[in-house]
């Protein structure tokens, strides 16, 4: 179900790259795919003015070769158990741009990244380099957290079944749900969230029988998602529909099930719209204890 042949796994000179790539690896050898490992790398001062082209060239080798050599030497030092291992370090700008170059180039499923907690104005202007990956990539990207999986981990699904516009991404969130389930050998749940009831559908003064409404509701979207994942032949074990916003229903979820790993998907967005806090895949993607696959 899931076409998962090679993982592009971007890692950095931090305490991050170890957990990173052995997750990267588990998942390559559940899914006998390939793992790709690239470190993007740029230094401003070396475009500086006061160099001459010479001592530009220069300094940038001397900079590659260097980070060329630890990558090397991490990657000897790591027992990895996977079919074929790749490495490269790659000078741009901006990170993300070579992320997506590097999974373009060697044709991957799937970019694999550690999760960096924003802080300061970082936490209500997003960094520009995570989040245009996560909103320019054409496969999916999973931002790992530390804590390593457990044996048949749970697998959410979020999808939103209440706006039609949104059904190719839904279709493509649990195929690639039901393949990491399936490949991790875990079970799968979905989570959908709809509005609070009472507030949508209009003045107290209209005498409404609230419950029934809700219950009509969680019906309509029961019958959605089962007919979206019979459709795409995808067996859930449990959908939890919550009353609330997504975000809240999500985080909920994720803590009550224990779920491991998040799907969920994003919209790309330009201009200042594109930085501001308020997507709510970014609004929950570091305040879940999970890893997360994003698709867009």
């Amino acid at each position: 179900m899931l076409s998962l042949n090679r993982i592009l796994v971007a890692v950095e000179q931090d305490d991050t790259a170890r957990f990173v790539v052995e997750k990267a690896a588990e998942l390559a050898q559940a899914a006998n795919a390939e793992l790709h490992i690239v470190r993007v790398i740029y230094d401003a001062n070396v475009d500086a003015s006061i160099h001459d082209a010479a001592d530009r060239q220069q300094l940038k080798t001397y900079l590659m070769e260097a980070e060329e050599s630890w990558l090397q030497d991490f990657l000897d030092g790591l027992s990895l158990n996977v079919k074929v291992i790749e490495s490269a370090t790659i000078w741009n700008k901006d990170e993300y741009a070579g992320i997506l170059d590097a999974a373009r180039d060697c044709e991957a499923n799937l970019v694999v990244k550690a999760a960096h907690q924003p802080h300061g104005l970082d936490a209500v202007m997003r960094t520009p380099q995570d989040w245009n990956l996560l909103r320019h990539a054409e496969i999916p990207v999973m931002i790992v957290k530390s804590q390593a999986w457990k044996a048949s981990p749970v697998v959410l699904a979020a999808i939103d079944v209440l706006h039609e516009e949104q059904e190719t991404l839904n279709r493509a969130i649990l195929r690639e749900a039901a393949g990491l389930t399936q490949v991790l050998e875990g079970e799968l749940d979905v989570v959908v969230a709809h509005p609070f009831v009472q507030p949508w559908i209009g003045p107290n003064t209209v005498p409404i029988d609230f419950d029934r409404v809700k219950g009509e509701i969680e019906s309509e979207i029961r019958t959605t998602v089962n007919k979206l994942a019979d459709e795409e032949s995808v067996k859930y074990r449990y959908l939890h529909i919550e009353e609330g916003t997504t975000a809240v229903a999500v985080g909920h979820q994720v803590d009550s099930t224990g779920a491991e790993l998040l799907v969920m998907g994003t919209v790309a967005r330009d201009g200042l719209k594109g930085l501001v806090l308020g997507n709510t895949s970014e609004t929950i993607l570091y305040h879940v204890q999970s890893d997360v696959v994003v698709l867009r």
